[in-house]
């Protein structure tokens, strides 16, 4: 790389000006030697990057995708080697984008070694280009608003952990951290840490009653939902929506036995509504896999105990069991409802049955809608039974729907990878498996994959 005199501002404005006429080799180069001098500079790397991108959208004879995942493999493994200096890191990782200016996993591994770094104005010009192009980047989400909620900025920070919160509904924790940012910035924007006491800036009761609510912990709203809930349910006993909604509530307060005893309560008044049934099936799984967790976890500190094993595979075994026969139950109750013959097909494939998978996967595959699940899994239970062209099939037809190499992505490529490989077709799995190896060189066994496959070809 030439060494440039000029001050860096001068640097920056022949970028730009190399960038508007067409130049973008030469204003790339710029732009990476102004963020060597200004790793924060407010512009550079946003131009940086809209740059690469033209560059790649229109220059002649450039590297067709497969070149070019090959092509970063180099500045990815250099990443490797710079674990414990995150600056270096992210140089590489720019090296990389140079190449896949639209590479979504980059781009987050960028703006975390930017995070590392200590450039959180870079971290965040980063993350929100992820974000204007993969707007539910749930990765994204949450980096940017924790970089915004670090440098002061509450109310920015909300916008993008409230997105996350909606995508993430059961996330107690994240909802937690929103309640609290929510709070902090309230109290920016009343200048209530510079008041002598909350009750002086109250001007009237009902102002003051509004305020409580907004800073009720989540555990007192849930104690008064659930009073609230039981009075309304003793005034109608066999009102199938609110008893439903009490179980719910105690499910949300860890009170699993008193949701099963009131579900079950309910079933021997209703015994053929579907509702009722449905949510206490949803219910004693629910608690069969926590069942199972707390017991793996004891297997996990005396993996040696037989007993231990023996008692984990007798409820992992009987989960699946109730399992099955409960969604082959919602499945005779509402025969045409495809979503159910995909959740009957996941059942019957974890127990094992995978024939009768099959049968439910085929009917839940001609659902639009669930389509790239149900392919997904026809290509596991064919390659399962070793009919691994029938599995490739599947499996191109998922990646036809999901074309994205995110976490979906990379899975589906390497089920068909194997798929592949298993039907003796190496070559053509090599290049999947160097293709996910340049995207995330510790993604499952990809490197010992290339490195089996590579010799022997």
């Amino acid at each position: 790389m030439r060494a440039y005199p000029l001050a860096k501002e001068e640097i920056y404005e022949k970028a730009r000006k190399a960038a508007n006429m067409g130049n973008y080799e030469y204003a790339t180069e710029l732009f990476r030697e102004v963020l060597r001098h200004e790793p924060e500079h407010p512009e550079a790397r946003l131009l940086l990057r809209g740059t690469e991108r033209k560059r790649a959208s229109e220059k002649a004879g450039g590297l067709s995708a497969p070149a070019a995942y090959i092509a970063v493999l180099v500045p990815l493994l250099k990443a490797q080697l710079y674990i414990k200096n995150p600056e270096k890191r992210l140089e590489c990782y720019e090296d990389a984008l140079e190449k896949l200016p639209e590479n979504i996993f980059i781009s987050i591994r960028a703006g975390k070694s930017a995070v590392k770094s200590g450039f959180s104005h870079a971290a965040i010009t980063i993350f929100k280009d992820i974000l204007s192009r993969a707007p539910e980047n749930k990765a994204a989400l949450r980096h940017l608003g924790e970089q915004l909620e670090a440098i002061g900025e509450s109310r920015e920070a909300l916008k993008y952990l409230n997105r996350l919160s909606q995508l993430k509904p059961n996330d107690r924790e994240l909802a937690g951290q929103v309640k609290n940012l929510e709070a902090e910035a309230h109290m920016k924007e009343s200048k209530m840490d510079e008041a002598e006491s909350f009750r002086d800036m109250i001007k009237d009761e009902e102002a003051a009653q509004e305020a409580v609510k907004r800073f009720e912990t989540a555990d007192e709203k849930r104690a008064k939902q659930i009073q609230q809930a039981l009075s309304e349910l003793k005034a109608e006993p066999d009102n199938i929506n609110k008893i439903i909604r009490m179980a719910n509530l105690f499910q949300d307060d860890g009170q699993h036995v008193k949701a099963v005893k009131l579900l079950q309560k309910a079933r021997q008044r209703h015994p053929e509504h579907y509702d009722i049934r449905m949510e206490l099936g949803n219910l004693q799984l629910r608690i069969m896999g926590k069942k199972e967790n707390a017991m793996q976890e004891k297997l996990n500190a005396s993996p040696d105990d037989n007993e231990i094993k023996e008692k984990l595979d007798s409820l992992v075994a009987k989960r699946k069991e109730v399992s099955v026969r409960e969604y082959k139950w919602r499945v005779k109750k509402h025969p045409t409802d495809r979503s159910l013959k995909l959740k009957l097909g996941d059942a019957l494939f974890e127990k094992g049955d995978i024939d009768a998978a099959i049968a439910s996967f085929q009917q839940a595959v001609q659902s639009p809608t669930l389509e790239l699940e149900a392919a997904t899994m026809l290509g596991k239970c064919f390659a399962m039974k070793g009919q691994h062209d029938l599995a490739v099939e599947q499996f191109d037809r998922a990646l036809a729907l999901h074309k994205t190499l995110d976490a979906k992505g990379m899975n589906l490529q390497y089920e068909k990878a194997l798929a592949l490989e298993a039907a003796g077709e190496k070559k053509q799995a090599l290049d999947i498996y160097k293709l996910l190896y340049s995207n995330d060189i510790n993604f499952k066994n990809v490197a010992e994959k290339v490195e089996k496959l590579d010799s022997t070809s």
